[in-house]
């Protein structure tokens, strides 16, 4: 007997119902609820547990792969709070001037570096190209367990995770267990989450907050409750004064609610864009503290990043800035999904035309907008680094894994071999992306390509 699921909202997938009703057969009573939640959740631990070894290679190493620069950066940063106190950085980034653009001091070894920025002769300056929280919870992280290079990147690695499961849980509450599964296994080995997760930067932390400001929302036009504005209060909040990004991703939200609500929410207003610009002015207040009202350098870096240029501020043809994007993004999220690309959003506009604007296409486009946002704002910074793209991956995630389950679905009748069509086109996914993780792990540069890896299934 076959069983088909038209493709609603309101649908569970048929796999998830015919276990359920064969679970409550098998175990009836209050006694197996715990076992069968357990079960359930297995596919889920076995994602986190992927995610957790992809993401924790070469977690205890000095700075040495892609973009670890970042690493130094922030280093100095942190151990600036912790040694002149907030008294003297005034709870702003206070970088040392050989932290820029390396992997530590060039006349330190790698065993020397915490103790380097610690007590040696380092010449501080006010960074200020970013909300200044980073900085403060890598400072935390030390404080807690120590100098060590784990503990730095564990900021990040913990707020990729946390992130992993806030996107399960709401691809799991407006989609269903197997897309929300094939979707977090998607999200969990695309290299731009297993290497540029736990990129020590603001990226990560920014992205969590903005998941539990879009969990919050859909929860809010569920019932009305006003824990959920509370909550996307606090979201909006932290993840200002994580990263910039979070304050248009906050307009975005908002305005894509106005436009399929067809009338402006302002208790919404007062729950989102309120806050983003209190935070934003308190944010500028401080670097006006900081950096003694003197903005030069901040306006010439929003200049620079915003513009087209390249990493030395020589400007570059359209085609040349979106072939380098094209790279960007095959090695951050595989060719083939520059090939499958097409189809999906394709698919996507078809159940969008279908259902209107529905809680889970509406999760679609608002993270979608907040990807290309990024990219398309500050056109530079996605020119010069690979990771800008990575407010991309919910959306990339979601839209693959709900075309992909979609597809399963009208091609294979038994949910067995559903299952295990699924569970094999992951696997081989996962394998074409492990190549690309791992070089991203132990190159310190990136290498031009002498072709367009529109083409590279395996770049």
């Amino acid at each position: 007997m076959r069983l088909t699921l038209p493709e609603s909202p309101d649908d569970q997938d048929a796999e998830t119902r015919t276990y359920a009703v064969l679970r409550r057969r098998t175990h009836p009573g209050r006694q197996h609820r715990v076992i069968r939640w357990v079960l359930a959740q297995l596919p889920l631990l076995a994602i986190f547990a992927i995610a957790l070894y992809l993401i924790t290679l070469n977690v205890t190493t000095p700075w040495q792969s892609m973009h670890e620069d970042n690493g130094t950066l922030n280093e100095s940063i942190a151990i600036n709070h912790i040694r002149f106190g907030l008294g003297v950085t005034k709870g702003q980034d206070l970088l040392d001037t050989e932290a820029r653009n390396t992997f530590g001091p060039p006349h330190v070894s790698e065993a020397q570096h915490f103790a380097y920025f610690l007590k040696g002769p380092v010449h501080p300056q006010v960074y200020g190209d970013h909300p200044p929280l980073l900085g403060l919870t890598i400072a935390g992280s030390f404080l807690i367990f120590g100098f060590h290079f784990w503990a730095e990147r564990l900021v990040p690695i913990l707020y990729a995770l946390l992130g992993l499961l806030l996107f399960y849980r709401i691809a799991l509450r407006w989609f269903d267990r197997t897309t929300a599964c094939v979707a977090s296994a998607i999200y969990a080995t695309f290299p731009m989450f297993a290497y540029f997760g736990r990129n020590v930067s603001h990226e990560a932390p920014t992205l969590f907050w903005m998941l539990l400001l879009l969990w919050a929302y859909l929860r809010w036009r569920e019932d009305q409750h006003r824990r959920w504005c509370v909550l996307m209060t606090i979201a909006v909040i932290i993840g200002g004064a994580y990263g910039w990004p979070a304050y248009y991703f906050a307009t975005i939200l908002w305005g894509i609610d106005w436009w399929t609500q067809r009338r402006p929410s302002w208790r919404l207003w007062m729950a989102t864009i309120l806050p983003a610009i209190l935070t934003f002015a308190l944010v500028m207040a401080q670097l006006n503290w900081a950096l003694g009202g003197d903005f030069t350098h901040l306006g010439i870096m929003f200049l620079l990043r915003i513009s087209g240029d390249n990493a030395h501020a020589v400007p570059v043809s359209a085609i040349a800035w979106f072939s380098q994007l094209t790279a960007w993004n095959a090695e951050g999220f595989g060719g083939w999904t520059q090939l499958a690309l097409p189809v999906v959003v394709g698919f996507v506009a078809m159940r969008a035309s279908v259902e209107n604007w529905t809680p889970r296409v509406r999760v679609v486009l608002i993270t979608t907008l907040w990807g290309l946002s990024h990219v398309l704002i500050f056109r530079n910074g996605a020119f010069v680094h690979a990771y800008w793209q990575f407010y991309l991956l919910p959306a990339y995630a979601l839209a693959f894994a709900w075309a992909g389950t979609a597809a399963a679905r009208h091609w294979i009748a038994q949910p067995a071999w559903r299952a295990a069509t699924l569970v094999v086109a992951i696997f081989v996914l996962a394998n074409l992306q492990l190549a690309t993780i791992l070089s991203l792990y132990s190159t310190g540069f990136h290498v031009t390509l002498p072709v367009t890896p529109l083409f590279d299934l395996w770049h």
